[in-house]
C-alpha cells in the first residue's frame, strides 16, 4: 500500500515519515515539471525557491505554513534582530536540512515520538473501539459525530477518502483551529484529562490572520520569520519568549505543570500549537482525541500573525475578527498598521516589508487574509482574500487617506438607507425587505472596486475619484432595490433619489 491510497483502517505497522513522505500539497512555478503535486519536508525545503505556493485551502495553508516558519526559525535559532533577518534568508535552507536531520525520529507520525500526539493516551476502560472518534473527526471540511453537515456533501455519500498523508495537515490544522467544546474522556500517563476545551490559539476571537506571500515558497517563509527583537514587549509589559517547538521534548508536557506553562506562552510553542491531546489509533480507523494545553487568552498572550484594534468605545484591545459577510478591505487601514506585540496594529511581519523595501517603494507585496469564523464552539466558515499594494500604503498619511476613503464608504451606505427609506415611506411599504437588498449590492459593488481606493492611498491622492464612484455604486445599489415601473413607484424613486444627490450636495460623498 502506498501512502497515497485511501486507507480503511491504519496499517498495525503503520509508518509515517514527514521529512522524506510527501505530504504537503504544492505549486511549483510555471514551466516546472511537477506542477501541482505533494512533497515531503525535505523536498520543500530544498526546491522551496522553485515552489510558487502551497495549494491549500485557507485553514489548512495558515497550519502548514506555521509549521514551516517553526521549522525554520528553529533552525535558525532566531533571527535575532531586524539586521540579522535581512541576512538569514541564504541560511535558512542548509539549516533547516541539518535541523531536519537532527530531529529526524520526531517526524514520524508513529513510533516513540508521534508526531503531535500523545504517545501514552489511552481511552477510559469500558471504552470500545467504536466509542472513539473515527479519522474523519479531525478534518474540518467533515462532518463527523455531532458536526453539521452543511458544508460536507460527502457525509451522505459514503466517498470519503482519507490517505496516510493526508494525516499530518488534519493533524496541524485541528490543533491550529479546533473550536472547543466537549471531547472525549481518555487517560493521559493514567490520569483522567478534563473533556472540556476552548479556542484553539488560531481561531481565538475568530480572529483574522495575515501572512506575506513572496514570489517563491522560500520568500514566503523568510517574509514571515519574526526576529527575536520584535517579540519584546513595551516597559511594564511580559515580552514573549521564543521557546522551542513541541517535538523537541521527549514527551509533550502535561497541562498545568510549570514546563506547560512556559511552552504555551512562548511563540514557538503557540506557532505550533498542543491544544488537543490526541493519538492515531494503528489497526483502526479511529483516533483519541481530548484536552490538551490551554493556552492564554489575548491580552495574555498575542497570536502574532493577528490584527489587534480598539473597541470603538470602551478602547479595550482585542483581535479584528473574520466575518464571512464582510470584506476586510474595509479593515485593511487597520491590518497595515506596523503596531509592537503588546499594542494595536496587523500581523508582526508587515514590519519586514519596510525593512527589506525600504529603498524600492515600487514593488508589489501580496498579503494574504483569512481565518474561520466561530460562535463560540460552532464553526461557521472560513475565508481567505488577498490584498496586493506598494509598501508606500504602509505611510500613516497614506493608511489616513484610506481611512478616510473608507469613511466615506460608510457615509454613502447611510445616504443610501436614508434613499430606500424614503422611497418605502411613499409607497407605504417595510423598509425591511428593501434596505438589506440595496445595502447588499452596494457593498458587493465596492467589493470590486476597492483596489482603486488602494490606489488612490498608495499615490497620496485626492479622494475625488473614489467620491464619484461610491456616488456611483449608491445609485445602482437604489436602481436594483426599488423598482420605477407603475407611476407611484416612478414618484416614489425620484424622491428618493432626490435624497442622494442632496446628500453629495452637501458633502456627503463628495
Amino acid at each position: 500500500m502506498t501512502i497515497s491510497n485511501p486507507i480503511t483502517k491504519i496499517p498495525e505497522d503503520a509508518s509515517f515519515d514527514l521529512i522524506t513522505e510527501p505530504w504537503i500539497p504544492v505549486l511549483y512555478g510555471a514551466g516546472h515539471p511537477s506542477g501541482a503535486t505533494r512533497v515531503s519536508l525535505q523536498k520543500l525545503f530544498e526546491d522551496a525557491a522553485e515552489i510558487r505556493d502551497l495549494a491549500l485551502p485557507p485553514l489548512q495553508r495558515i497550519a502548514v505554513m506555521r509549521l514551516l516558519i517553526c521549522i525554520t526559525q528553529a533552525a535558525l535559532d532566531g533571527p535575532e534582530n531586524d539586521d540579522d533577518w535581512l541576512t538569514c534568508r541564504e541560511r535558512i535552507q542548509p539549516a533547516v536540512r541539518d535541523y531536519l536531520q537532527k530531529w529526524h525520529d520526531r517526524f514520524n507520525l508513529f513510533g516513540r515520538y508521534p508526531f503531535l500526539q500523545v504517545a501514552n493516551l489511552q481511552p477510559v476502560s469500558g471504552k470500545s473501539e467504536e466509542d472513539l472518534p473515527s479519522l474523519d473527526k479531525l478534518n474540518f471540511a467533515w462532518a463527523a459525530g455531532n458536526a453539521h453537515t452543511l458544508f460536507d456533501h460527502t457525509a451522505l455519500s459514503g466517498n470519503r477518502q482519507i490517505t496516510l498523508a493526508d494525516l499530518p495537515i488534519y493533524l496541524l490544522t485541528f490543533q491550529c483551529f479546533h473550536p472547543g467544546g466537549l471531547l472525549a474522556n481518555a487517560l493521559w500517563d493514567g490520569e483522567q484529562i478534563s473533556r472540556s476545551t476552548t479556542q484553539a490559539p488560531c481561531v481565538e476571537g475568530s480572529a483574522l490572520l495575515g501572512l506575506i506571500l513572496g514570489e517563491c515558497l522560500l520568500d514566503s517563509i523568510y517574509l514571515n520569520l519574526l526576529p527575536k527583537q520584535r517579540l519584546q514587549a513595551s516597559e511594564g509589559q511580559t515580552s514573549t519568549k521564543f521557546g522551542r517547538p513541541i517535538w523537541e521534548f521527549s514527551e509533550p508536557p502535561k497541562p498545568s505543570t510549570p514546563v506547560a506553562e512556559e511552552f504555551v506562552r512562548s511563540y514557538l510553542g503557540r506557532l505550533v500549537p498542543f491544544s488537543r491531546a490526541i493519538r492515531l489509533i494503528p489497526g483502526t480507523d479511529r483516533c483519541l482525541i481530548t484536552k490538551g494545553l490551554d493556552y492564554p487568552r489575548f491580552p495574555q498572550s498575542r497570536e502574532p500573525f493577528a490584527t489587534v484594534v480598539a473597541r470603538e468605545r470602551s478602547k479595550d484591545l482585542t483581535y479584528l475578527r473574520v466575518s464571512v459577510d464582510r470584506h476586510p478591505w474595509r479593515e485593511l487601514h487597520s491590518v497595515l498598521v506596523l503596531g509592537n506585540i503588546d499594542d494595536v496594529g496587523g500581523p508582526l511581519c508587515l514590519h519586514n516589508i519596510r525593512g527589506l523595501y525600504s529603498h524600492n517603494p515600487d514593488v508589489t507585496v501580496d498579503l494574504w487574509v483569512g481565518g474561520m469564523e466561530v460562535d463560540q464552539a460552532k464553526l461557521i466558515d472560513s475565508r481567505e482574500w488577498l490584498f496586493s499594494f506598494t509598501p508606500t500604503l504602509l505611510e500613516k498619511n497614506n493608511l489616513a487617506i484610506y481611512q478616510d476613503g473608507v469613511s466615506l464608504a460608510l457615509q454613502s451606505e447611510a445616504s443610501l438607507r436614508s434613499a430606500v427609506h424614503h422611497y418605502c415611506r411613499l409607497m407605504q411599504l417595510e423598509a425591511r425587505g428593501f434596505t438589506p437588498r440595496a445595502v447588499g449590492m452596494y457593498w458587493s459593488m465596492l467589493d470590486n472596486f476597492y483596489p482603486e481606493l488602494i490606489r488612490v492611498a498608495e499615490q497620496a491622492g485626492r479622494l475625488d475619484s473614489w467620491k464619484k464612484r461610491l456616488l456611483h455604486c449608491a445609485f445602482e445599489a437604489y436602481q436594483y432595490a426599488c423598482p420605477s415601473e407603475t407611476p407611484r413607484q416612478m414618484h416614489a424613486f425620484v424622491m428618493g433619489r432626490r435624497v442622494l444627490i442632496q446628500a453629495r450636495k452637501k458633502g456627503v460623498t463628495v
